[in-house]
């Protein structure tokens, strides 16, 4: 009769039983370290989403240069622990877009490869879905052309917490992003200088010795600058404007001045100066009208209606002005400040317009969604015809509405002139804490060289 010897079996099952329990180890570290890799990826996706609108607005504005520098910034202000990215390269996206050629920056810092693309061709795999698992899509028409998409990738490798017991001492993520942009009613860039005329002619008029400058607009979140934008709504017709009469943006004088500045870098630039850390360049911003003949200036040139120039053409607008791609009207003002949900039925007594708010008159506008009150109007009720408003201090008659220099100590101001006009230099407010408000009961005139208005901006 024969036995089986078991003396080795406890062995065995040792050498088992560990083998088991370091599978089941490697299996819940790489479950962890996969879990915190996942997070990374939603982080980094959002980023690259956020980043690739912010390139692809300014890209919309002709600025594909800021778009780059903004897409960039947006990374670096998102992304935990990156810091700051080095934007100088960006400075290769100032020629004019090629549809067949993208442009790429890519930079390493750390862990994350940060990669800017422009423009975004259709067999690029940008274009691809960045969703694991998603299948390939065919490009479509609201995708729109290369040249209006940017993209942004970022790749970031990570240090295994506990994967490396299994060998497995890093692991990385990669998304991407790719945005387009297309110009809003009006325009998508802030309107620092908005004149409402619908017909008329010099809407805006600069005189004499005159200047008149917008200047750029920097971006609270990331300090990169968008180019000034002076609109004047206006289409010259009724009457035509003529050579005699001046255009909707005439220049009338050897020294007057008109420019709008924004980043630097433009073909019109005609020096800089600094905002903060950023450099302005002086003529490299937007004039905008609807008024047919834009560009108008060019060249030394009337441009009738859209604009007149100086005496022997010797000044023009900088840069020359251009076509507006459809009437601003009052709605972007009225958006924010005077939100009502009808403006078609606004009674003229608290109406700042000088016609019914209506379709056949080119000032409708439309409905607002938002939930701002309506400030202008309850200005308005406030201050009436005749009667200093609530909360503001008069000045006015026996006090003289032809003043050289003087300063207005910070609060609300009513001035009560018919004209009240300006040889010096008038400041509203000392420059404290305390904010400054003033309505005007007519019109102020800066009738000498060197002449200046200046509210809530001390000049000390």
């Amino acid at each position: 009769m024969s036995r089986h010897d078991t003396s080795h079996e406890g062995g065995f099952v040792l050498v088992f039983v560990a083998a088991a329990l370091f599978l089941v180890l490697g299996a819940a570290a790489f479950a962890i370290d996969l879990s915190a890799v996942r997070v990374d990826r939603a982080t980094d996706q959002r980023v690259a989403d956020t980043a690739a609108a912010a390139g692809a607005l300014e890209v919309a504005e002709g600025r594909p240069v800021a778009g780059c520098q903004q897409a960039l910034a947006y990374v670096a202000i998102n992304m935990p622990g990156l810091g700051s990215l080095d934007s100088s390269g960006c400075a290769s996206f100032s020629s004019p877009c090629s549809a067949a050629t993208p442009r790429v920056y890519e930079q390493v810092k750390g862990r994350y490869t940060v990669r800017y693309v422009h423009p975004v061709v259709n067999s690029d795999p940008l274009m691809r879905p960045a969703a694991l698992g998603s299948t390939n899509r065919v490009v479509a028409v609201d995708d729109g052309q290369a040249c209006e998409r940017v993209g942004v990738r970022i790749a970031s490798v990570t240090d295994t917490a506990f994967a490396g017991v299994i060998g497995v001492d890093e692991t990385g993520t990669s998304v991407h992003a790719v945005a387009r942009a297309s110009r809003a009613s009006g325009s998508a860039t802030p309107i620092n200088l908005l004149i409402l005329d619908r017909f008329g002619c010099q809407a805006l008029l600069v005189r004499g010795q005159a200047v008149v400058i917008v200047d750029a607009v920097p971006n609270p979140t990331t300090g990169i600058l968008s180019a000034g934008l002076a609109a004047v709504d206006s289409t010259g017709t009724t009457p035509a404007c003529t050579s005699s009469t001046g255009g909707v943006i005439a220049i009338e004088g050897n020294n007057a001045v008109l420019r709008a500045d924004g980043p630097s870098g433009c073909p019109t630039q005609t020096g800089t100066h600094m905002q903060g850390t950023a450099t302005v360049g002086q003529g490299c911003g937007l004039i905008q009208t609807p008024a047919a003949g834009t560009p108008g200036c060019a060249g030394g040139g009337a441009n009738l209606p859209a604009c007149t120039p100086g005496s022997g053409g010797a000044n023009r607008p900088n840069p020359v002005p251009s076509a507006m791609v459809s009437r601003v009207t009052r709605a972007p003002v009225d958006h924010r400040y005077n939100c009502r949900s009808d403006y078609t039925t606004v009674p003229a007594s608290v109406s700042w317009a000088a016609d019914p708010l209506t379709v056949a008159n080119e000032q409708n506008i439309p409905g607002c969604t938002g939930t701002a009150t309506a400030a202008i109007h309850g200005w308005i009720g406030a201050i009436g015809q005749f009667n200093t408003p609530v909360g503001y201090t008069r000045y006015g008659s026996p006090q003289s509405c032809s003043v050289g220099s003087m300063t207005f100590p910070s609060g609300n101001w009513y001035v009560d002139c018919d004209t009240f006009s300006v040889t010096g230099t008038v400041t509203f407010g000392n420059g404290g804490s305390t904010p400054t408000n003033v309505v005007f009961k007519g019109h102020v005139s800066l009738t000498s060289n060197g002449s200046g208005l200046s509210v809530n901006n001390s000049l000390a």
